[in-house]
């Protein structure tokens, strides 16, 4: 996956939705001139500072909140916004928010769930993400066939 990611997705400022310790947005941080992730978790947070840390990376910043308001907390413009929100999914506010932006400033989204039944979520929001990677299904159990 990271290998895609990292030939497919450039821009100049990600925007990493539910960031967790930053693996996603750190991974690619070489394709972007900006990194931001966003965690509610402050112990995610503080690990995904360290992992920038330990890895050279300079050019990511982390903020601790909720995915679903942090645009006030960033002043560069999103052109790219790779979700890979929990279990729960994609609901209401983060949606709402992600429309916002792509509205004004995206050019590539990316979701990336454990959970096929949050498509129907994202897809009714019709929120348009990136049509070459689309929306990449990872991981599945028996509760969620493809």
């Amino acid at each position: 996956m990271i290998d895609i990611l990292k030939t497919n997705v450039k821009g100049e400022n990600l925007l990493d939705l539910y960031c967790g310790v930053g693996f996603l947005g750190l991974s690619i941080s070489e394709n972007f001139k900006n990194i931001y992730g966003v965690e509610i978790n402050k112990n995610s947070v503080l690990d995904a500072i360290k992992n920038s840390e330990i890895n050279n990376i300079y050019n990511s910043y982390f903020i601790c909140g909720d995915s679903s308001n942090v645009s006030d907390k960033i002043n560069n413009k999103i052109d790219t916004i790779i979700v890979d929100p929990p279990r729960t999914g994609l609901f209401g506010n983060t949606i709402k928010y992600i429309l916002k932006f792509s509205k004004k400033y995206i050019c590539v989204a990316i979701m990336i769930s454990c959970f096929f039944a949050n498509l129907e979520n994202v897809l009714a929001a019709k929120i348009n993400f990136y049509s070459a990677l689309g929306l990449l299904q990872l991981c599945t159990d028996k509760t969620n066939k493809l």
